[in-house]
């Protein structure tokens, strides 16, 4: 294994938990109701894709910039805890490293300066440069941004359309959090990580 890809929202930043609010009373200004079913089946969907399941699930619908967050929230989002350890760890190991997420691009700019997290990653690929997870096609680009193979790469990701997306290219599936059955492996925190890299590397050798 030579690089890891990282998701953003709920991977790095702990931004899950106030994005899923704000999306909820969004929705409910225009009497769109979520089942918890429901709840799960949007969760790491890109905003293209959240408006366009919106709209033919609940009959509704809605444009993207409705669901963007403002200012005032990205303030409150913080990293997840033990990230930056954990990402200093990883460049100490060695692995090329990238950021594939669902979120646009602008956010994401804004949040790794707020966080001073530059010198982490080597690309950051986002829904402005590719079609969202669960479709492949990110996790492929930054691979050949890498210079390596898709097999050549772990992928960790706390919820479905990245797990999915990574399986379809034949990489190392890594679920944060809540186990996911479709991942190869999971860790219950990001600090977990990189014990578990170099387990896998070598139990492969």
């Amino acid at each position: 294994m030579k690089a890891i890809l990282f998701d953003f929202d709920g991977t790095i930043i702990n931004s899950q938990p106030i994005i899923d609010e704000f999306v909820k009373k969004r929705l409910e200004e225009k009497q769109i109701k979520l089942n918890n079913e429901e709840e799960k089946n949007i969760k790491g969907m890109s905003l293209k894709d959240l408006t366009v399941w919106i709209t033919k699930n609940k009959k509704t619908e809605i444009k993207k910039d409705y669901l963007k967050i403002n200012s005032d929230i990205e303030e409150n989002i913080g990293l997840i805890k033990d990230a930056r350890k954990t990402l200093a760890k990883i460049k100490s190991l060695g692995y090329k490293t990238a950021i594939v997420t669902n979120s646009p691009k602008d956010y994401v700019n804004r949040l790794i300066k707020k966080h001073d997290l530059e010198h982490f990653f080597d690309f950051i690929i986002t829904e402005d440069d590719a079609k969202p997870k669960p479709n492949p096609e990110m996790l492929r680009i930054a691979a050949k941004k890498l210079i390596v193979k898709p097999d050549e790469c772990a992928i960790i990701d706390d919820s479905k359309p990245g797990i999915i997306a990574g399986n379809e290219l034949g990489m190392t599936t890594i679920k944060l959090g809540k186990k996911i059955n479709d991942a190869k492996y999971g860790v219950d925190t990001i600090a977990q990580l990189p014990n578990l890299l170099e387990q896998i590397q070598f139990t492969h050798q």
